[in-house]
């Protein structure tokens, strides 16, 4: 038994949308692998803009500070690879998970890896997008994967 045409044709309008904001991820992630700092930002609203990044407690950030806190990551992080491992969602909102991967440039308080240790950090976002496919919201939470045991 087939399902409605009115649903056949929610079901075609969730799948597209799922689909767009897909792509729409699959960009944002290659510009944060590319370390292409403007590509990063031109994915957010110039006005309004709401981050939270809860892993260092960097709260309601706007474009300017984000960028600034970008800014200081890429002095701090060094060769740095970025995994998606999930995203899901639609063209509003999206909740991705994905794995950082880098190299530690300075020590840094409340990070469990020293200066040039290679670090990894799981991360989960949700996202809100506006009409016009920018991120007015998005709000970042991570853990740190426990540092190798040195043996001495």
């Amino acid at each position: 038994m087939s399902a409605p045409p009115q649903q056949n044709g929610f079901l075609e309008e969730l799948k597209s949308a799922e689909a767009e904001m897909r792509d729409r991820m699959m960009k944002y992630t290659a510009a944060w692998q590319a370390g292409d700092l403007d590509t990063i930002m031109s994915y957010f609203v110039d006005e309004g803009l709401d981050y939270s990044d809860y892993g260092i407690m960097a709260l309601h950030m706007d474009k300017k500070a984000l960028t600034e806190a970008f800014k200081q990551m890429a002095t701090l992080f060094g060769d740095m690879k970025l995994e998606t491992t999930s995203v899901r969602g639609a063209v509003d909102f999206c909740v991705w998970e994905c794995v950082f991967e880098f190299t530690l440039k300075e020590d840094m308080p409340g990070v469990p890896y020293q200066k040039g240790e290679r670090c990894k950090l799981f991360s989960a976002s949700t996202i809100e997008w506006n009409a016009e496919g920018k991120i007015v919201k998005e709000r970042d939470y991570a853990v740190w994967a426990k540092p190798a045991v040195k043996h001495g």
